[in-house]
């Protein structure tokens, strides 16, 4: 018993991000992949994302922008 509650203390545990993304993914699969589609599509633009914020902020009003996508961007 004493081993088993070592072996327990001695494993980290799960962020609560990792126990909500295990949830999410269970619970609304479609919500989940849109949800991970959009962060890799952020991710992926990052850059350009920023210089169109920038952009936008120094004009003082909405612009347009480019981004690029993978052909397949699902998880």
């Amino acid at each position: 018993m004493i081993a088993n509650t070592l072996d327990i203390l001695a494993s980290p545990l799960p962020s609560a991000s990792t126990g909500n993304n295990a949830l999410m993914g269970t619970a609304e699969q479609a919500a989940f992949r849109a949800i991970v589609t959009g962060d890799k599509i952020v991710t992926a633009n990052r850059a350009a994302i920023e210089e169109c914020v920038s952009a936008a902020r120094k004009d003082g009003h909405t612009v347009r922008c480019t981004i690029r996508m993978a052909a397949d961007p699902r998880p």
